[in-house]
């Protein structure tokens, strides 16, 4: 009886790996990713467990709402390799990237170098397009600087959410539109104060030339005004400023190409098509 106990006890044993694994598997189907390592990957230990925590959740969050790989690897070295070339490999050879298509999005930082990369492939490429990229890094940059890199990338993940959200509604984001928009917005508002001004300034030298006709008269002729002959000439002019706006159609290809016209791309080692933008921090 003891044998038999012992036995089972072992038999128990051994099966706790391969439930663990089969639960992993399932896990990953579920998240539509067949990636190798974790979304958060730090080689470099810039980060706390505790952030790295926090961070893979909030990152394993966004991929499955917009059913896209956002991902952060940190290195040290590039091992001769360039940042882009890096982060294309990386991507590629690890399994990143959501569902068939393999949508996803890669920030790589090095360190040493102090070199950072965002690679797309597929929708991520169709979402964010070069000058989303330059602003989602623009909105970054300060913190890495800093080497605040737990903010960085949090922040990294708000702004890759806010994209993909656009794009997955049809409506993919164009971060020169919006600063147009905006630029438009505080012209007219410049525009309106100062024909505002300029109509009170008028209104008030047009009394202070009236009350100009007002003295002690001694003779009745000099009740006569003035400016009447000039009145009497003016023309008046209305002048209609008028804004146009013209909405210029954005080309974003189908969303199983991902491709947009606003994203250049290249091929990778891989033979695969990727977008990204990269530079020093």
């Amino acid at each position: 009886m003891k044998r038999i106990l012992t036995i089972f006890i072992i038999f128990l044993l051994l099966m706790i790996p391969a439930v663990c694994l089969a639960e992993q598997q399932i896990s990953d189907e579920h998240l539509g990713s067949k990636r190798e390592l974790p979304r958060v990957l730090d080689d470099v230990g810039i980060l706390t467990e505790h952030e790295l925590q926090q961070l893979n959740e909030q990152f394993d969050a966004i991929s499955a709402k917009y059913q896209c790989d956002v991902a952060v690897y940190v290195t040290g070295s590039l091992f001769g390799y360039t940042a882009e070339s890096y982060a294309d490999d990386f991507f590629d050879h690890f399994g990143y990237g959501w569902g068939e298509a393999d949508d996803g999005i890669l920030l790589l930082i090095s360190t040493e170098a102090r070199d950072w990369h965002m690679t797309t492939h597929k929708f991520a490429t169709y979402a964010l397009s070069d000058a989303a990229l330059a602003a989602v890094f623009a909105t970054i940059k300060e913190p890495l600087r800093q080497d605040e890199y737990y903010e960085a990338f949090s922040l990294f993940g708000d702004e890759v959410a806010r994209y993909l959200k656009a794009a997955r509604a049809g409506k993919p984001l164009d971060p020169q539109a919006e600063a147009a928009k905006r630029m438009g917005h505080i012209g007219a508002l410049l525009a309106s104060l100062l024909f505002g001004s300029y109509g009170a300034v008028g209104k008030v030298n047009a009394q202070r030339r009236r009350l100009k006709s007002i003295f002690l008269a001694h003779d009745a002729r000099n009740h006569a005004r003035l400016d009447t002959a000039a009145l009497m000439g003016r023309e008046d002019r209305i002048v209609d400023v008028r804004r146009r706006v013209t909405e210029i159609p954005r080309n974003t290809g189908s969303k199983g190409s991902g491709i947009s016209s606003g994203s250049s791309t290249h091929i990778s080692s891989s033979g695969r098509s990727h977008g990204g933008r990269g530079g020093k921090f």
